[in-house]
């Protein structure tokens, strides 16, 4: 078994669950503060939701008109 290999292999003196611990811990800290933008998310929603209905009310030529400016 070479070491070279594996990019992750924990250290030799190290139990590997030990590794499999930290390797959930840096996980949970990546994930930290992610929920902070899902907050925002039904506002971007409800956003997309109203410009999908004006755009909808408009007739179709202007709607084609926009959608050649795209």
């Amino acid at each position: 078994m070479d070491l070279m290999i594996k990019p992750f292999a924990p250290r030799r003196n190290v139990s590997k669950s030990r590794h499999r611990k930290q390797q959930k811990l840096k996980k949970r800290r990546e994930g930290r503060g992610k929920h902070v933008k899902t907050a925002t998310l039904p506002a971007l929603i409800t956003l997309l939701g109203s410009s999908v209905r004006k755009w909808k009310s408009t007739n179709k030529e202007e709607r084609q008109a926009s959608l050649a400016d795209w």
